[in-house]
């Protein structure tokens, strides 16, 4: 378990480092977690949070996942903007 914690890691922080530069944000904080109803989510003090299990999605939904959470970085809510 504590080996596909670490890849999981490894992988999903990695994506969220290499996306970040192109859209030009910086999260507070990055973390990996068991979330219950969703894939992930934005703190208002900008600490991005990725569900553990996104690791067994397709890869093209992984970074849809990241590159969202990122955007809300700049734009918070699913508004027109968004």
């Amino acid at each position: 378990m504590i080996g596909r914690f670490y890849e999981t890691n490894k992988l999903l922080i990695g994506k969220v480092y290499e996306y970040k530069k192109t859209i030009d944000v910086i999260p507070n904080k990055i973390s990996i977690k068991l979330l219950r109803n969703r894939w992930g989510s934005l703190t208002k003090e900008g600490d991005i949070h990725l569900y553990f299990n996104l690791l067994k999605a397709p890869e093209d939904v992984i970074d849809y996942i990241i590159i969202n959470e990122l955007c809300h970085l700049k734009i918070k809510a699913h508004s027109n903007k968004f």
